[in-house]
């Protein structure tokens, strides 16, 4: 299943859970950002929707079918196929992200639109693409990593979250740690990242009991020699 699809799928899920269309436009939104079409408009605009899902539907599976409906549908309905109506449709949605699926979808009705004559200019070439708004993932407190230690009874993985807390380390990076890149001393590991480039990561004393119990429960020598 594409990207789009499984968006599609998750969007109809939200719906059906919430009974609310966060993605589609109302009519109250056109009227602030962009005239009504004319009743005229509106028709020859769906007629055009119309002959172009019936181009794409033998191509197209049922659910990215029914994803170009559903979203070309809303923006037919009640806006211009104009750069000026695919801004104002695009400024409407209420759907963050999505946006970005959007515009795709209306790109592609668009150079169907462009290839049969329909339009003789591009509209989106006066509509900047939306930019996807990477959101940042919520941290762990230290409360909470506590909570997770407790719950936890593998002495590996209790160490290994604690040093993602403490080091902010990648996966990648920590599983190919070494007894011999742990310095004690100073209470520091050497790890090997991106473009094998090596840095520092440090770790409290806490990681430091815990990573010392898992050591000398599974290591060949029970970790001794790791700490001189």
């Amino acid at each position: 299943m594409g990207r789009l699809a499984q968006w599609l799928e998750r969007l109809l899920h939200t719906q059906e859970a919430t009974g609310s269309s966060p993605v589609s436009p109302t009519i109250n939104q056109a009227q602030r950002n962009f005239p009504l079409l004319t009743i005229v408009q509106a028709r020859f605009q769906r007629d055009l929707l119309t002959k172009f899902l019936d181009a794409k539907r033998p191509n197209l599976s049922p659910c990215t079918f029914t994803l170009y409906q559903y979203c070309l549908k809303s923006f037919a309905n009640y806006y211009e196929i104009s750069s000026e109506g695919i801004n104002a449709f695009l400024a409407d949605l209420s759907c963050g992200n999505a946006r970005v699926n959007y515009h795709q979808i209306i790109n592609t009705f668009i150079r169907w639109l462009l290839k049969v004559g329909y339009l003789k200019r591009n509209p989106l070439d006066r509509v900047d693409k939306p930019k996807r708004i990477k959101e940042l993932l919520p941290s762990v407190s230290e409360e909470e990593l506590y909570i997770l230690l407790k719950v936890v009874d593998n002495p590996r993985d209790k160490a290994m979250m604690s040093l993602f807390f403490d080091s902010g380390m990648r996966l990648s990076e920590l599983s190919n740690i070494r007894q011999e890149d742990i310095d004690w001393s100073n209470y520091t590991i050497t790890i090997w990242g991106k473009d094998n480039k090596q840095r520092k990561a440090p770790f409290t004393d806490r990681s430091g009991r815990l990573l010392t119990d898992w050591l000398y429960q599974f290591s060949p020598n029970g970790g001794k020699s790791s700490r001189g």
